[in-house]
């Protein structure tokens, strides 16, 4: 049984992050996917994109923002919002991209999850955005079910290559349009 933690806050990710954030990424994403997908892909996708060096050239990315989120004085998770990705159903609107979202296991459950996303939210809409949008795996029927509840809709697809193996990622909006909308009526 997890310890149920109430108290937590999230912080922006500064330049002094890249080593907890390399180790966040890392583990969050062997959590997420090593039980379901070749190790020799795992291992080189996590050695390609959660290094050090990967990691301090994201932070120093102007259009890209990380938070961090801290429970019970550890680093529980992580998101990453970043406006770099091109995506053609989305021409012509401002957007942001939910690049990456990841609690620790242990961390699960307990509304942290819901926290970062609200964040990233936030931020997105404050920036002027009408939309965020995010690629997840169609296996990881976990998150699709989570960004639905969180008013998330499937709108494409796209590849997502992991290691030597191309994958196929739903791609989810949220409009910041109809969700002002709905809330109101």
């Amino acid at each position: 049984m997890k310890p149920e933690i109430k108290r937590f806050h999230i912080r922006p990710g500064a330049s002094d992050d890249a080593a907890l954030l390399c180790t966040l990424g890392r583990e969050t994403f062997m959590e997420s996917y090593a039980d379901r997908n070749d190790p020799g892909n795992m291992q080189q996708y996590v050695g390609q994109h959660f290094s050090v060096c990967a990691i301090e050239a994201e932070l120093k990315d102007p259009d890209a923002r990380f938070f961090i989120l801290e429970a019970g004085g550890v680093a529980a998770g992580y998101a990453q919002l970043r406006k770099t990705e091109r995506v053609e159903a989305l021409e012509g609107l401002a957007y942001s991209e939910l690049a990456r979202l990841y609690l620790r296991a242990s961390f699960q459950g307990q509304g942290m999850g819901k926290a970062l996303l609200a964040q990233c939210r936030d931020c997105s809409r404050s920036a002027g955005d009408a939309v965020i949008w995010l690629g997840v795996w169609k296996e990881n029927h976990k998150a699709i079910d989570f960004y639905t509840r969180a008013g998330f809709r499937i709108f494409g697809e796209h590849i997502f290559t992991l290691g030597h193996e191309e994958q196929t990622d739903w791609i989810m909006r949220h409009d910041f349009a109809q969700a002002t909308v709905a809330a109101d009526d």
